[in-house]
């Protein structure tokens, strides 16, 4: 896994704790990582409140099938999460853009690979 996102956003900014993201997040600390993306925890800048950013590896082609498989995993932990406790709710999902320059952000006019906003769950490892 490379922490490089941005290679087909072109941000070329690294996932790093204290990084703003899209204007409405800041990262907090990794949580995992799988074959096709990485999980962070993260801070809602204006509501205070934790959320967990899932973003795509951008080292990775980010391929047409991948885009949509990421987006009906999306679609259905949404659906699915307000009807059971036991799946996560997506909170929101889509191309996040960067607002604008500022200190702890990404460069103007460019965005992050796809994103989804989902609530953040405590607990171990189920390894």
């Amino acid at each position: 896994m490379s922490d490089l996102v941005g290679d087909e956003a072109g941000t070329g900014a690294l996932l790093v704790p204290g990084r703003e993201i899209a204007g409405r997040y800041a990262l907090l600390e990794p949580i995992g990582a799988g074959g096709v993306g990485s999980v962070w925890a993260a801070r809602h800048l204006s509501l205070g409140h934790r959320v967990a950013l899932k973003f795509l590896h951008s080292d990775r082609p980010i391929t047409a099938a991948l885009r949509t498989r990421f987006e009906r995993e999306a679609q259905l932990c949404a659906m699915l999460g307000e009807r059971s406790r036991h799946i996560v709710r997506v909170m929101e999902h889509g191309q996040l853009d960067a607002p604008s320059a500022r200190p702890r952000t990404c460069r103007p006019s460019s965005s992050w690979p796809p994103t989804s906003i989902i609530e953040p769950i405590s607990g171990g490892s189920p390894s």
